[in-house]
């Protein structure tokens, strides 16, 4: 596998399990549209192994010769794999930096509404109301953009104070 694909996988994984910033929100959003994909599209072996490799911190420490264990393909398919889930992610990656600010809040609504998808992500369960509130307020947009996304979350959320939605 190309350095360039371990590089997207490190990133895919910091974006897992690392609470998000502004700016990063929608590569976070990417994250959970390619688990989405892969549950939705592909077969459920490879939505299992993307949460073994790239959601769960425990794993990340093991080389590409231990993740066969873990994922029980051999270590070729498992790059294949990687550089699979490096490419949906790059390419919803693209999607999601296209999108403006309030329609990047109701894709995060969708996707913490998803039980099975803000399980299987860290960074995503653990976001609460108030962290998205920030991430709102400090995102690099026009302010209307952001009253538009107060707005969405105020409407899903209500005052929801330190909680996780």
């Amino acid at each position: 596998m190309s350095g360039s694909k371990d590089k997207v996988i490190g990133d895919m994984r910091k974006i897992a399990a690392c609470k998000p910033e502004p700016s990063d929100l929608p590569s976070l959003l990417a994250l959970a549209a390619s688990l989405n994909f892969l549950l939705t599209h592909a077969n459920h072996s490879l939505y299992r192994d993307f949460v073994r490799i790239i959601c769960r911190p425990s794993n990340f420490s093991l080389s590409y010769e231990q993740l066969p264990a873990i994922c029980h393909y051999n270590e070729k398919s498992v790059l294949l794999h990687c550089k699979k889930y490096a490419d949906i992610f790059l390419k919803e990656c693209g999607r999601m930096n296209g999108l403006p600010l309030p329609l990047l809040v109701a894709r995060l609504i969708e996707y913490k509404s998803d039980p099975v998808i803000n399980a299987d992500i860290p960074a995503l369960r653990v976001l609460t109301y108030n962290d998205l509130s920030a991430m709102i307020r400090a995102y690099p947009c026009r302010n209307e953009a952001k009253e538009i996304a107060i707005i969405f979350c105020n409407y899903f959320y209500g005052n929801t104070s330190q909680v996780a939605i």
